[in-house]
């Protein structure tokens, strides 16, 4: 009796051995993390070459002499460009200070692409009728989130504020001369397309360098040239909001 129960209790053990290894065996794989490398979006902002920041007086053809105290923008819907032209889309808002250099950066899959894009400025289904309190304080269209960029009275946000003093005298006189250029309706968005190819490998970082060169804004190589003397700025949409959009999105180049 003794031994037929030691037989039972090992075929028992054998069968728990098997059922065991027959699990780990059979169990699936866990899922696959996807490859990846990193993207980082750096735009560097100068005047004629030389790096800009918000204390620096510099000089346009015209002869005035400015200083730009507040360079904020909106970019939206940044993405980066595949090889077959579709859009891979990486960050709907994001609040741009361009007193110093901004460096954005988004986990991309493997692969080969052909340059970056982004919107200056919010989209028309997101700008006016929209209640930013809707939105997460740390949102950038949010109240807090958009930082001073939202028109209460317009019901929209202000795509971009360029704003500052100058010496318009040619004389080296004091920057008393206040300017401030302010877009923000519907049709005062622009797209800018900076075709470059890279390629993302895994665990590595491309560098997608892009500079602003802020001076194109006002002297512009193909458009229509502002003069701060002439035109200190302007807050509602027409001739010179146009100008100043176009020139705007074509003062991005990429490396």
């Amino acid at each position: 009796m003794k031994k037929h129960f030691a037989i039972l209790i090992s075929l028992t053990t054998l069968a728990i051995l098997a059922t065991s290894c027959k699990d780990e065996t059979t169990d699936p794989d866990p899922t696959p993390q996807p490859l990846q490398g990193q993207l980082s979006i750096n735009i560097a902002t100068s005047w004629m070459g030389s790096p800009y920041d918000n204390t620096a007086i510099v000089q346009d053809n015209f002869g005035n002499r400015l200083r730009i105290e507040n360079f904020t923008s909106y970019l939206s819907n940044i993405a980066i460009q595949k090889t077959d032209g579709t859009l891979l889309m990486l960050e709907d808002y994001y609040l741009a200070h361009f007193a110093n250099d901004v460096t954005l950066s988004f986990p991309v899959p493997l692969g080969e692409y052909s340059g970056i894009q982004f919107l200056l400025g919010v989209p028309a289904d997101v700008n006016t009728d929209t209640d930013p309190a809707q939105y997460p304080n740390t949102h950038p269209l949010s109240v807090p989130g958009s930082q001073g960029m939202f028109w209460n009275w317009n019901t929209g946000y202000i795509f971009t504020k360029l704003e500052g003093k100058a010496d318009t005298t040619g004389t080296n006189e004091p920057l008393l001369y206040s300017f401030a250029y302010h877009t923000g309706d519907d049709h005062s968005t622009a797209t800018v397309e900076l075709l470059k190819d890279m390629v993302i490998t895994n665990g590595q970082t491309t560098t997608a360098q892009v500079n602003l060169n802020i001076e194109k804004i006002f002297m512009p190589e193909n458009g229509t040239s502002i003069n701060l003397a002439v035109t200190p700025g302007f807050h509602s949409p027409g001739p010179a909001m146009n100008n100043f959009v176009a020139n705007f999105s074509n003062a991005f180049e990429i490396e």
